[in-house]
């Protein structure tokens, strides 16, 4: 078996959970095969970058943040993100003073607010903060 970078395994995996179709997949994943185990930042940025354009083509909007957002390592379980807001929940009375205490707390997100009972953070207003493709100069 190959060895790849672990973010390529994570994305397979998330187009997968997606149902997305697998020459779909093949696509949006072309090019795999040539990034190292260990690849350099501006290597594995410049593939992540057509990563994302693919899927902006071929995807519908829902379905590439639901895949974006299964692959941020910022949603996983047992980051400090999540522990610390799972302590303000259990810490706030209501749904505002939680988004405020999320706000508050300067590490969840730039921008940080509650929209029709949702709430949306924001990280790195203006770049992408995602360690596989925030060494690319231009807009993703």
């Amino acid at each position: 078996m190959v060895k790849r970078w672990w973010m390529i395994d994570k994305l397979s995996d998330s187009l997968e959970s997606a149902k997305i179709d697998k020459e779909i997949c093949s696509t949006i994943l072309q090019g795999w095969d040539r990034i190292p185990q260990k690849p350099k930042t501006a290597e594995r940025a410049a593939w992540m970058k057509k990563v994302i354009d693919r899927m902006d083509s071929l995807l519908e909007e829902e379905t590439r943040f639901k895949i974006r957002e299964d692959c941020a390592c910022c949603i996983s379980r047992s980051t400090i993100r999540v522990k610390t807001m799972k302590k303000l929940i259990k810490e706030t009375p209501d749904l505002d003073s939680f988004v405020a205490a999320v706000r508050d707390s300067g590490f969840l997100g730039a921008v940080v607010e509650l929209k029709e009972n949702s709430i949306y953070a924001t990280f790195g207003v203006g770049r992408c903060v995602c360690t596989g493709i925030n060494a690319i100069k231009e807009p993703v």
